[in-house]
């Protein structure tokens, strides 16, 4: 789930930590993210199989003052709060549909699959 707020878009998913570096004046928002994994054969046509990690770079947006950087730190540290409960819920197609992502596709089969659940 890729999500923009405040100049940054980003996937929600793969988000692993959110912190702050600050220097004199100002300073980094920093997002971290889970490693990409993958399965990827250990000789061609052996057979062999095995998970490989690769590191994702984070991303940093920079701000001028700390009152900016600690207002985008809480508004997206709440952000992802949010997100991840309504994951824990099963209620993803809500809210996509509370913050303007209207696709149907998606939250049919979503329902559906939360139907199967219950």
């Amino acid at each position: 789930m890729v999500y923009e707020h405040g100049g940054l878009a980003l996937n929600l998913f793969k988000l692993k930590a959110i912190k702050m570096e600050k220097d004199k004046h100002g300073g980094y928002l920093v997002f971290e993210f889970h490693n990409f994994v993958r399965e990827i054969e250990v000789k061609k046509g052996s057979g062999i199989w095995e998970d490989r990690s690769y590191e994702n770079s984070p991303v940093s947006q920079y701000f001028d003052n700390w009152a900016d950087l600690e207002l985008h730190y809480h508004e997206w540290t709440g952000l992802w709060f949010e997100w991840t409960g309504y994951i824990q819920r099963g209620d993803e197609a809500l809210w996509r549909k509370q913050n303007g992502f209207e696709d149907g596709w998606w939250d049919e089969a979503q329902e559906e699959e939360r139907k199967k659940r219950q």
